[in-house]
């Protein structure tokens, strides 16, 4: 389990350890803003996630896919 409480001004990609597991929590004070191109948050399809958001979840340029941002 993760929680992002701050800001992350890159996109992320969820994995079954380390900074970014499953589930994975943003809170209200939260941000995943990828500024560049891409997802902002990214999960393979080689699992299952789940992301409980109270934050912000924002992709940027082009070529970034999936529903606000997330893939």
């Amino acid at each position: 389990m993760s929680t992002i409480s701050g800001s992350v001004a890159v996109g992320i990609t969820l994995s079954t350890g380390g900074s970014y597991s499953s589930p994975l929590t943003i809170t209200d004070k939260g941000s995943v803003q990828n500024g560049g191109t891409g997802d902002a948050v990214y999960g393979p399809g080689s699992a299952s996630w789940t992301i409980d958001n109270y934050g912000q979840i924002v992709a940027g340029g082009g070529g970034a896919s999936g529903y606000n941002g997330v893939a």
